[in-house]
C-alpha cells in the first residue's frame, strides 16, 4: 500500500512529462510545416512574377496553399484547446493564427476570437516571466489587428473599383456603399487598437530589431486604408433618405482622428506624418 502511494505521484509526473513532450513534437511539426509551406508559396509567387506561371496556374496554386494553411491552422487550434498547460496553449494559438493569416478569407475571420483566447491565457499570473512569452502574446494582438484590417480591406477594395467606374460615367455610388465605407473606418480603428496592444505586450529588448519598422508599416497601412475610405465617401450620393454624406464624413474623420490621438499617448506612439504614398 505504501509503495503504491509512493508510485502514484511518480506516475502522474511521468504522464505529465510525456504529454508535454508530445505537445512539443506537435508544435515543432506545426512550425516546420508553416515554414515549408511559406517557402513553397513564396517560390510560386516569384515564379509568377518572373513570368514562369500563367495567372490561372498561379491562382490554382494560391488556392491550394490557402487550403493547406487553413488545415494546418485547424490542427493547431484543436491542439490549443486540448493543451495541458496555458503556455503550450498560447503557442498553439499563435501557430493557428499565423496559418490562418496565410489562409486569407478562408479562415482569417476566426483570428480575433482565437487571439482573444490566447491573450486571456497570457494574462494569467502563472504565465508572468516565461521566456519569450511577451513576444508570443504580442504577436497574437498583431495578428488580430492584421486580420481585422484584412477583413475590412475586402469591403473597401471593391468599392474603389466601383468608384472609379462611377467617376467615368459622372455618377455617384449608392448610400449602401457609403455606409460600408463608414463602417470600414470604424473597423480600421479597431485594428489600430489591436496593433497597439501588441506593441505594449512585446518584450522589445529581446526581439528582432526589424519588428519596430514592421509595426510602423502596419500602422501606416491601416491608417492609410481608413483615410482612403473617408476620401471615397466623396464618390457617394450626397443624400438618400436617412443617409447624409456630410454627416458620415464628419463622423468617420472624427473616429480616425480620435484613434490617432489616443495611440499617440500609448507605448509606441503613432507616426506624426503617416506615409500614404501621396505624390
Amino acid at each position: 500500500m505504501r509503495i503504491g502511494s509512493m508510485l502514484r505521484p511518480a506516475l502522474v509526473l511521468a504522464f505529465a512529462l510525456a504529454l508535454a513532450a508530445c505537445e512539443g513534437v506537435q508544435l515543432n511539426r506545426s512550425n516546420d510545416d508553416f515554414v515549408d509551406l511559406s517557402r513553397e508559396s513564396a517560390a510560386a509567387r516569384l515564379a509568377y512574377e518572373n513570368g514562369e506561371l500563367d495567372p490561372d496556374a498561379f491562382a490554382a496554386l494560391t488556392e491550394s496553399f490557402q487550403l493547406r494553411f487553413a488545415a494546418n491552422g485547424d490542427e493547431a487550434a484543436k491542439s490549443a484547446e486540448a493543451a495541458d498547460d496555458p503556455a503550450s496553449a498560447v503557442s498553439f494559438y499563435s501557430a493557428a493564427v499565423r496559418n490562418y493569416l496565410k489562409a486569407g478569407a478562408l479562415r482569417d475571420t476566426r483570428i480575433p476570437g482565437l487571439a482573444d483566447d490566447g491573450i486571456a491565457l497570457c494574462a494569467r499570473p502563472e504565465m508572468k516571466g516565461l521566456n519569450g512569452l511577451p513576444t508570443t502574446c504580442g504577436y497574437l494582438n498583431f495578428a488580430k489587428g492584421q486580420a481585422i484590417s484584412n477583413q475590412w480591406e475586402r469591403v473597401r477594395a471593391p468599392i474603389v473599383g466601383r468608384a472609379a467606374a462611377a467617376r467615368q460615367s459622372q455618377a455617384f455610388l449608392p448610400a449602401r456603399d457609403g455606409r460600408s465605407l463608414a463602417e470600414a473606418v470604424q473597423g480600421y480603428a479597431i485594428a489600430l487598437d489591436a496593433l497597439a496592444d501588441g506593441y505594449g505586450a512585446v518584450d522589445w529588448p529581446v526581439v528582432d530589431p526589424g519588428l519596430e519598422p514592421w509595426y510602423r508599416r502596419q500602422q501606416e497601412r491601416v491608417y492609410c486604408n481608413a483615410a482612403d475610405a473617408i476620401l471615397l465617401l466623396d464618390d457617394v450620393v450626397e443624400a438618400d433618405g436617412a443617409w447624409s454624406r456630410a454627416d458620415a464624413q464628419t463622423r468617420a474623420q472624427d473616429t480616425l482622428d480620435a484613434k490617432v490621438a489616443e495611440l499617440g499617448e500609448r507605448p509606441g506612439g503613432f507616426p506624426e506624418a503617416p506615409d500614404c504614398g501621396e505624390g
